[in-house]
C-alpha cells in the first residue's frame, strides 16, 4: 500500500458539508479555545470559596469513611463527564455527515471506525490541566485544590490512550515515497509534520509507560498504607505526565495539516456544537465537583504544598478554615472549641430525650485532634 494509504493523519481524516479544512494555525486556535471555558470556570466555579457554598455533601467534614466516599464519587463523577459525556458527544457530532473525498485512496481502502476515530483523537487533544494549575498563581489559596483534581482526573484520562499512540507511531515508516508531483517546498512541509506526529506519539508511548509504572507503585502504597498516600503519589506524577501529554497532543494535531492540508475539516455547526457541549460539561464538571468539596484540612493532596505557599498563610482569606496545618497554639485551640461545640450541638439535636447518651468520654480522642488533652466532656449542663 502507498503512504496516502496508511498515513496517520487518516485517523483525523473528515469532511463534512460546508466544512472548513483547519490549517496549522486554526487547528492550534481550535485547541486552546477549549481552555477558555475550563479557565472561566475555574476562576469562577473552582473558587474554594464558592466551592464550600456549594459543597452540599460536606456536611460531616472530618469523619474519613465519609470522605473517602466523597472524593471517590467526586472523581468518578469527573471522569465519567469527561470520558463518557464529552468524548462521546464530540465523536458523534465530528462522526455525522462524515464523508471522504473519493478520489483519496483511504477512503476506499480504510475499515476504521468513524466514530471510534473520532472518539480516541478528541482524548489526545491538549488539555487544559497543566493551564489551570498555572492559573492558581493568581492566588494559590483560591485555586490550588480545584487545580490538583483536575490533576489526578487527566491523569486518570490519559491511562486509556495508549491505543491511539501506538497506532499512530505503527503507522508511520521509516522511510517514505513522496508524491513525485509535490514541489520542494511541499514535501518539506510534509516531512515536518510526519516528524510532528512521529515525536508526539512515541512521546505519547512513552508517558503512558511511565505512568502504568507509577500506577504500579500507587497500588501498593493504597493497599499497604493509606489511599492519602497512594493519592498524594499518583496526582504528583500526573503533573508530570498531563504536561508531557499536552506536549504530545499539539505536536499530533499540529502535524496533520502540514502532513496533509485538507484533512480535518469540521463544518462551523459542528465546532460550534463542540464548543457548546464543553461549556455544558465544563459547568457541570466543577459543580459536581463542589458538591462533594472537601474542607482544607483535610484535604489529602495539599499536604506537600504547603510550605511552598506559606507566605499566604494570612488573615482575611475567605475561607471557612485554615489552609495549613501549622497553627499557633492559641488558633489551634480555638479552632478545636468550635469543632468540638458543633459536635455537642449535633448531639444536643439528635438526642434529646436521653441525658445519659450526652456523656461522651474522651470526645476529644473521638475528634482525632484533642486527644493529648484527654478528659470528659459533660454535655448535660450545656
Amino acid at each position: 500500500m502507498s503512504f496516502q494509504e496508511t498515513s496517520p493523519a487518516n485517523y483525523f481524516e473528515l469532511t463534512q458539508p460546508g466544512g472548513i479544512c483547519k490549517t496549522f494555525t486554526t487547528t492550534l486556535l481550535l485547541l486552546v479555545s477549549l481552555w477558555v471555558p475550563t479557565a472561566v470556570c475555574g476562576l469562577i466555579f473552582g473558587s474554594s470559596g464558592v466551592r464550600r457554598k456549594l459543597a452540599f455533601f460536606s456536611e460531616y467534614r472530618g469523619l474519613e469513611d465519609l470522605y473517602y466516599t466523597r472524593f471517590v464519587f467526586s472523581m468518578l463523577g469527573s471522569f465519567l463527564l469527561q470520558a463518557v459525556v464529552w468524548n462521546v458527544s464530540a465523536a458523534a457530532l465530528l462522526g455525522r455527515n462524515r464523508t471522504c473525498d473519493p478520489a483519496s485512496p483511504s477512503c476506499h481502502t480504510s475499515s476504521r471506525n468513524s466514530f471510534t476515530d473520532m472518539y480516541w483523537i478528541i482524548t489526545i487533544r491538549p488539555l487544559a490541566a497543566t493551564f489551570i494549575s498555572l492559573l492558581t498563581i493568581i492566588n494559590p489559596a483560591l485555586y490550588l485544590e480545584n487545580a490538583i483534581e483536575m490533576q489526578f482526573v487527566k491523569g486518570v484520562l490519559g491511562m486509556f490512550t495508549i491505543g491511539i499512540y501506538d497506532s499512530i507511531r505503527k503507522s508511520i515508516p521509516n522511510h517514505v515515497s513522496w508524491d513525485p508531483s509535490l514541489d520542494a517546498e511541499s514535501v518539506a512541509q510534509a516531512q515536518l509534520g510526519l516528524k510532528r506526529m512521529r515525536d508526539g506519539s512515541k512521546l505519547g508511548v512513552g508517558m503512558w509507560v511511565l505512568s502504568f509504572f507509577a500506577l504500579l507503585v500507587c497500588i501498593p502504597s493504597g493497599i499497604f498504607q493509606s489511599g492519602r498516600r497512594a493519592a498524594q503519589l499518583w496526582t504528583c506524577w500526573s503533573i508530570f505526565f498531563n504536561f508531557m501529554r499536552m506536549a504530545a497532543g499539539f505536536a499530533i494535531w499540529a502535524g496533520v495539516p502540514l502532513l496533509q492540508p485538507a484533512t480535518f475539516c469540521p463544518s462551523i455547526a459542528t465546532t460550534g456544537g463542540m464548543a457548546a457541549v464543553w461549556v455544558a460539561v465544563t459547568i457541570a464538571d466543577h459543580m459536581w465537583r463542589s458538591l462533594f468539596c472537601v474542607g482544607r484540612v483535610e484535604w489529602i493532596f495539599l499536604s506537600k504544598y504547603t510550605e511552598l505557599l506559606s507566605g499566604y498563610n494570612k488573615p482575611g482569606w475567605p475561607m471557612d478554615v485554615t489552609y495549613f496545618p501549622k497553627e499557633e497554639e492559641g488558633e489551634e485551640e480555638e479552632e478545636e472549641t468550635g469543632v468540638i461545640e458543633r459536635v455537642l450541638q449535633r448531639l444536643r439535636d439528635v438526642a434529646p430525650q436521653r441525658p445519659e447518651a450526652l456523656r461522651l468520654p474522651h470526645i476529644s480522642g473521638f475528634l482525632g485532634r484533642g486527644s493529648r488533652r484527654g478528659g470528659s466532656v459533660d454535655m448535660s449542663r450545656a
